[in-house]
């Protein structure tokens, strides 16, 4: 799975403070840019949260911390995609894209 790369703020201010990072991924809230499920009644957006373990970074160098949150990221997203056997369709997409794939669904 792709994805943007954390930007390294996170792990910075969690160095600064001596604090664990709280990895979370949501899915879903691209989907809120679509008008019509803004509407009231159904249907309603499904938004998949999960907060995985926290980890300490301030022991780590900010490379090292970028790299261990990235690599957090990445395997807590791929859990989320397993346990909730999301599809394609679920996962981010811009919403150009995810207009052209409403146009391509409804015809």
């Amino acid at each position: 799975m792709g994805g943007a790369a954390p930007k390294s703020g996170a792990t910075a201010l969690a160095r600064f403070a001596g604090v664990p990072i709280v990895p979370c991924i949501v899915f879903g809230t691209d989907r809120l840019y679509a008008k019509r499920n803004w509407w009231p009644g159904p249907p309603r957006v499904p938004i998949w949260l999960t907060i995985g373990a926290p980890f300490p970074v301030s022991d780590l160098d900010s490379g090292e911390a970028d790299t261990r949150m990235a690599d957090a990221l990445r395997k807590l997203a791929a859990a989320t995609i397993a346990h909730f056997e999301l599809d394609p369709d679920d996962l981010p997409a811009t919403p150009q894209h995810r207009k052209g794939r409403d146009v391509e669904a409804s015809s």
